[in-house]
């Protein structure tokens, strides 16, 4: 999360992130962790993040089922490897919200997974 947040431009959510205390994520805005203190949902809509998902590393989160980026200046392209989270692969119903700069909520695409991964075969 802070080499994700040293990528992205200032933003008011993400300046209440102590950078200083990494021991401590549970706490920050938009993170929700379980009892283990493993991170299990994102949640930074309407944030006004400005960069890329280049350099989030999915792989790190393990425990992540939910992710929660819309209404955002997110641009490029969504790394495969989101695809690979095998907890949010075994939530019964799941939708990726593809939303990503230029877009409204209202214009943005939900797919269930299993048609996304149909349909963008990459991102198994």
């Amino acid at each position: 999360l802070i080499r994700w947040r040293h990528s992205l431009s200032e933003s008011d959510c993400l300046s209440l992130w102590m950078l200083s205390d990494a021991t401590n994520l549970c706490k920050w805005t938009g993170i929700i962790c379980d009892d283990r203190n493993s991170i299990t949902s994102i949640n930074l809509t309407g944030c006004a993040l400005n960069g890329t998902l280049a350099s989030f590393s999915f792989a790190t989160f393990p425990d992540l089922i939910s992710l929660n980026l819309s209404d955002n200046l997110l641009s490029g392209q969504i790394p495969p490897s989101i695809g690979r989270q095998a907890k949010m692969q075994k939530r019964p119903i799941v939708q990726y919200l593809v939303q990503w700069v230029n877009h409204t909520e209202e214009q943005a695409t939900w797919m269930f997974v299993d048609v996304f991964k149909t349909k963008y075969p990459e991102f198994q």
